[in-house]
């Protein structure tokens, strides 16, 4: 690399690592000095290893708790950690342990968030909508909806299909969410056009 004064640095040797999930709010100078990786979410087998390396956790209660956790490797180690709490001081099997933090958590006995749930009922009721009324029916600001609530709804790998999608329109729910409704006991709405 030669610098604007002519001076040569060896830059060989030498990796930068930038990392964020609002690519948009990068300076175009980073897009155009850098090359782009795309990292793929960890598996829940995956996630289940890490939790088990950082806690000392038996593997089956790594699992049963990264099952709760989106696949989300911080989450996941600060849930075993509040299991790990919870179990400590109140005793009992790590399965009771797991089901009061998960309750406490606002995470569903089939591992979503309540407020995803909500967004599902909401597509599928009152069909496609905008990110703004999304997040007023959904009870949460607009950057709570787009950071936390709808990567997980969005996520599409080989094998998981976003349970909802994005048209010019608004959001929608697509089959897969209907069947996540359906797998709940919640009685679909007529098909909004």
């Amino acid at each position: 690399f030669v610098t604007c004064e002519g001076t040569y640095l060896n830059t060989s040797q030498i990796l930068w690592i930038i990392g964020t999930t609002e690519a948009g709010k990068l300076f175009h100078a980073f897009k155009t000095r850098f090359s782009e990786v795309q990292f793929q979410n960890y598996s829940p087998e995956e996630v289940s290893l890490i939790v088990q390396k950082n806690t000392g956790l038996e593997l089956d209660v790594c699992k049963k708790i990264a099952y709760f956790c989106n696949k989300v490797t911080r989450k996941a180690i600060g849930f075993a950690k509040e299991v790990t709490m919870e179990r400590n001081m109140v005793g009992g099997s790590w399965e009771d342990a797991i089901d009061v933090i998960r309750k406490e958590h606002r995470i569903d006995e089939f591992g979503m968030e309540l407020r995803q749930v909500n967004v599902l009922k909401a597509l599928e009721f009152q069909g496609k909508m905008s990110k703004a009324r999304l997040a007023s029916l959904a009870g949460c600001r607009v950057e709570e909806l787009q950071n936390e609530i709808m990567p997980p709804l969005l996520e599409f790998s080989d094998n998981k299909v976003p349970l909802v999608g994005i048209l010019s329109t608004g959001f929608h729910i697509t089959e897969a969410g209907r069947q996540e409704l359906i797998k709940r006991g919640i009685e679909l709405g007529e098909k909004v056009k």
